[in-house]
């Protein structure tokens, strides 16, 4: 998918992460490039 990183959005409350471009989303994870 080309992502560079992922998190769990019910875990995570970092702002830059989540502000990030999301690629693909994968059951409970997100996947982001930056």
């Amino acid at each position: 998918y080309g992502a560079t990183g992922f998190y769990n959005p019910a875990k995570t409350t970092n702002q830059w992460v989540r502000s990030q471009p999301v690629t693909t989303v994968i059951g409970n994870h997100i996947f982001f490039k930056y």
